[in-house]
């Protein structure tokens, strides 16, 4: 019998693997992604709350098409891997990618200043197993030999649009797949200019394709885990990843060399101590454990633990899984351990751990689960420190009987033991501890019998309770046996938990030993009660859990099973009346968040592609968080950066759903039946308080909390929630008082004036025009409704505002685009028309949208943007190509190191050629600023002898230095020389004339030399020097008459 059911169980716990290659570890080139939420910002500086979106994840399935049947293709793209990532695009936030998402052709050959590209790698699509399109890629300028002229292009694409990842997916069989021991593998294989992965690679292993169950209870859940786990992977929790994470301020937590890479020692990249920390133990074995903020808060509030200051990493198995997953001890069942259990659970600490990486934001985490999208997680919670540090069996004993079991069920190879319940009441389940062929090693061993464990090396061999599969499918609690259960008198469904369990019908023998039983269990803050067979309900308080009960009309007894296991310490957290939630779907704040894999209010149908078109999901608000102050509107609140506070949701439009709200909204607040609008004016202080929102339609309904508080205006402290029911019925008018709560009939409104949401928006960025100050005046609702009437009258499409919302620098941005019956009369170019028509208004000065009041107000500087499904470009105005903003590339005319690479790859002969051309040109050039310089020397020359000349001679100077020279002279003399007619140069003796006299030869070459100084030739120097009787004076103004 035990050995079926351990063939049975390989599918209920199955174990995955990376692939263990070297891919990991090649230097890609970074792939520069425009972020457009702030432009110009940079990686490292700190990003801020208003820059992070929902992240989009695109998937390639094109390869995997091939490799599987039709069935199979069409349940992993359409259920498993849509499922996956639709719950990751709640659950986690990135910095939106602008435009289209594209990667960087890596080149295996470069300068030696790896400045340029060489040539392309043949091999520059590999990702893993699979293939990026070259569609994907941005073309690629390569230099063969180095040279700058003559430089080729390797084409690329137009990238993704909408995507901030892409993953790659195949079905290959490889070594990675241990012979069909493995599940799936994944990894990274590109990454942005600051680390964060943007592409990845995600093999699920043929065997495993094989054996899915399509429409099996839980197969769909199972199967969203393994994908959920691998893409986690891909995003960054893994060992090689590690090292790259970032913190808060977007700086490298681990030191990096010179080319922008951590450490790398021993065949892997090394994270800071800062992020891991390595423990080596007695026995030799090296445990790593992460020490990262927030990861560290999650856990020591999972466990409660304060005193936590490392969350250890799985030391079992080879690169695949050592060091890529929690350590399976004391995280079992949750998503990113090597074990890949029946219903994985996403916990906060993995969430952290995103966080933590600098990468993402996320919804939970270190900040608690008051609005965490984290699952049913409860292995070890609140159990203390001793159930991380501690062995989990000591000498055949163990604190924590709930999570861990000592009943040895005899030999593996036949085991007779008994069942139990599962950690977290979820299912029946029995204990892995049997007696093995041969001893475990010293560090495994938890009883005298160093045989006896259990059956999961991960785990570390400690036996625990754990499901099974039987023959109407599996033990857990959500669906069961109807024969068994009319002699035990058990129930299944969303509300019924694990209960130990003796009873039977009186038709039957009591049994000697209790075993787990599925029951109804219904909570509230006082106890709980079991239900036993259709109407008969056991109350347990409190204080009474583990006491046993008898029922009359049955044989046997029940436990009253632990109060806070089963509902929360306060009772709030478990099924109540009128509540359902499936696990492994979790209660809070009185709605059911859907685990992966799961939608509708109770969580309870697949989410596959037959079923989304049917049930509303996805609901939730762009602000979870408002802080709110009495007499001031709501969207006038400082907290309130986005408006209007409008859900998203998928379903259609929504005129479809309906929303209401519980508790009521604090009173003047007003909830929009016909869209989940939020909007009025509270009047009074209230508490911090969760409200769910929920929205009907189709064949269920999809909830939301969002949490708010109300502040007095005189900063006095809020008084207790004070309500008021306020439900607003289509045309804006409150709900009567005394029928609040009362069914309304549905009227759907006229929507010619919606969005046209299907075709895209626009968006106006008004860089200089602050949010705050357009929401004190003229306020949201006034600047919406003036936008509207001056873009629409204009262009000549009708619009509507979407969205009005702060910037990260708190400028305005404006979502908006055609209205429904704009796109009836304009088609599907609707969008298109209005586009077109807004930049002729703005390109054109005198335009009468710019010369309006409101565009003098508020357009002066403005870029619009288009946001479709082709991507997110700026349209206005027109971005320059990167490199053209100023017409030549400067930088590369002027690097050396280039034209030292161009020089170095030409021939011999041409290199000397080329050589003599430079210093002849060098020595043209000397020459010609040889040659300037000394016309500029000779010039000063003349004036100098020819004043000196006229001087000799008795002759007047120019008239602005003799009116010069004599104004120095009255200085000097007032009372002297100032009445002469002509002043006498002072200073300067009067000169006689000159006297007449024969030159000797030397002396005449000396007046020739003269000359020659000034620049003459020698024989016009001698010709006018002979002429002249040698008067060197006289010769040189003979030269200049004859412009020599």
């Amino acid at each position: 019998m035990r050995r079926l059911l351990l063939l049975l169980l390989w599918r209920s716990l199955r174990v995955e693997s990376l692939e263990s290659d070297t891919l990991r570890y090649l230097k890609f080139e970074r792939s520069h992604v425009e972020y457009g939420s702030t432009p110009g910002s940079t990686p490292g500086r700190r990003l801020q709350a208003g820059e992070w979106e929902p992240i989009r994840i695109y998937v390639d399935t094109s390869q995997l098409e091939r490799s599987v049947t039709a069935a199979e293709f069409n349940y992993l793209r359409d259920d498993v891997l849509m499922a996956a990532t639709r719950w990751l695009s709640l659950a986690v936030k990135v910095r939106p990618v602008a435009g289209s998402l594209q990667l960087e052709q890596h080149c295996d050959l470069v300068t030696s200043s790896g400045r340029r590209c060489v040539r392309v790698a043949r091999d520059f699509q590999a990702c893993g197993a699979s293939t990026i399109p070259v569609e994907h890629f941005r073309e690629k300028e390569y230099c063969e030999n180095g040279k700058i002229a003559g430089c080729s292009i390797s084409p690329g694409g137009l990238g993704i649009a909408n995507a901030d990842l892409a993953l790659y997916v195949t079905s290959v069989d490889s070594s990675s797949c241990n012979g069909g021991g493995t599940v799936a593998y994944a990894s990274m294989c590109r990454q942005d200019q600051a680390d964060r992965p943007v592409a990845g690679f995600f093999n699920f292993c043929p065997s495993s394709v094989r054996v899915m169950q399509p429409g099996s209870p839980g197969e769909l859940q199972h199967d969203v885990g393994v994908a959920i786990h691998e893409m986690l992977h891909v995003m960054g929790f893994s060992s090689y990843l590690f090292p790259f994470f970032r913190d808060d301020a977007g700086q490298p937590r681990t030191p990096r060399d010179q080319d922008g890479q951590p450490p790398f020692r021993e065949d892997t990249y090394v994270a800071s101590t800062n992020t891991v920390v390595k423990v080596v133990s007695a026995d030799g074995s090296v445990m790593q454990n992460i020490v990262l903020p927030r990861v560290l808060k999650a856990a020591q509030e999972h466990f409660g633990c304060s005193a936590m200051d490392r969350m250890p990493l799985e030391e079992q198995g080879g690169d695949g899984s050592a060091f890529s997953h929690w350590e399976s001890r004391i995280m079992y069942t949750e998503v990113m351990t090597a074990q890949v259990a029946t219903f994985p659970r996403i916990s906060d600490i993995t969430l952290a751990l995103l966080e933590d990486s600098g990468w993402y934001q996320s919804s939970g985490g270190a900040k608690g689960r008051g609005s965490s999208v984290a699952g049913f997680f409860q292995f070890g919670r609140g159990k203390g420190c001793s159930f991380v540090n501690d062995d989990c069996v000591s000498g055949g004993r163990t604190p924590w009987g709930d999570s861990f079991c000592t009943q040895s069920a005899g030999q593996c190879t036949n085991p007779r033991g008994v069942t139990g319940c599962s950690h977290d009441l979820a299912a029946a389940a029995y204990c892995t501890a049997c007696i093995h062929d041969q001893a475990f090693p010293a560090k495994y061993q938890h009883f005298s019998d160093p045989r006896l464990g259990g059956d999961h090396v991960y785990m570390g061999y400690c036996p625990i309770w754990e499901p099974y599969l039987t023959r109407s499918g599996n033990s857990f609690c959500l669906h069961g046996d109807a024969s068994k259960a009319a002699i035990t008198g058990e129930t299944f469904g969303a509300s019924s938990r694990c209960v130990l369990s003796t009873l039977v019908t009186t038709r039957y023998q009591t049994p000697t030993q209790a075993s787990g039983s599925c029951r109804d269990i219904m909570c509230d803050s006082t106890g709980l009660h079991v239900r036993v067979g259709d109407n008969t309900w056991v109350p347990c308080s409190v204080a009474e859990s583990g006491a046993l009960k008898s029922v009359t009309g049955w044989r046997g007894q029940i436990t009253c099973p632990d109060f806070a296991l089963a509902c929360g310490s306060q009772g709030d957290e478990g099924p109540r009346a009128g509540v359902q939630c499936y696990i492994p779907s979790v209660l809070r704040h009185g709605r059911c968040v859907c685990a992966p894999g799961s939608i509708g209010e109770d969580c309870g149908v697949d989410d596959a592609e037959q079923n989304r078109p049917h049930y509303p999901h996805g609901l939730r608000y762009p602000l979870e968080e408002l802080v709110l102050v009495a007499g001031t509107p709501v969207s006038q609140a400082p907290s309130v950066t986005i408006w209007p506070l409008r859900p998203d949701t998928s379903l259609g439009g929504p005129s479809q759903l309906q929303f209401t709200v519980l508790p009521p909204l604090p009173r003047g607040m007003k909830l929009q039946m016909t869209d989940g609008t939020i909007s009025g004016t509270p009047t009074v202080g209230a508490t911090r308080a969760p409200y769910t929102v929920r929205a009907a339609g189709g064949r269920g309904a999809s909830t939301t909390t969002v949490f708010i508080t109300v502040e007095s205006s005189g900063g006095a402290s809020p008084a207790p929630s004070t309500t008021g029911t306020e439900t607003v019925f289509p045309g804006g008018t409150p709900a009567p008082p005394g029928q609040e709560t009362a069914p309304a009939v549905f009227v759907p409104p006229d929507d010619s004036e919606s969005l046209a949401l299907d075709v895209g928006l626009l968006r106006l960025t008004l860089p200089s025009v602050k949010f705050q100050s357009i929401q004190l005046d003229p306020g949201l609702e006034s600047f919406a409704g003036q936008l509207a009437f001056e873009v629409s009258m204009p262009a000549g499409v009708h619009m509507a505002v979407a969205m009005i919302a702060a910037s990260p620098s708190g400028s305005t941005l404006v979502d908006f685009g055609p209205t429904i019956e704009s796109c009836k009369n304009h088609g599907a170019d609707c969008l298109q028309a209005l586009e077109q028509q807004l930049i002729e208004e703005l390109s054109n000065q005198n335009s009468a949208l710019l010369r309006s009041s409101f565009g003098q107000t508020y357009l002066l500087e403005v870029a619009v943007t288009r946001m479709s499904s082709d991507g997110i470009v700026q349209v206005w105005p027109k971005p320059k190509p990167k490199g053209e903003e100023s017409g030549i590339d400067w930088k590369m005319w002027f690097n050396f190191e280039n034209w030292r690479e161009w020089f170095g790859s030409k021939p011999f002969e041409v290199r000397v050629g080329i050589m003599a051309a430079i210093v002849a040109a060098f020595a043209l050039c000397c020459c010609l600023c040889n040659r300037v310089c000394c016309r500029c020397r000779l010039r000063k020359k003349r004036a100098g002898l020819m004043q000196h000349r006229d001087m000799e001679a008795g002759r007047p100077m120019h008239a602005d230095t003799r009116q010069q020279n004599g104004r120095q002279a009255r200085q000097h003399n007032p009372g002297g020389l100032g009445t002469t007619a002509q002043a006498t140069i002072v200073g300067l003796p009067s000169a006689p004339p000159p006297a007449v006299a024969t030159m000797s030869g030397t002396e005449r070459e000396l007046q020739v030399w003269k000359l020659k100084e000034m620049g003459f030739d020698f024989e016009p120097a001698r010709r006018a020097l002979e002429a002249n009787d040698y008067d060197v004076g006289r010769a040189l103004d003979s030269l200049q008459l004859a412009g020599i």
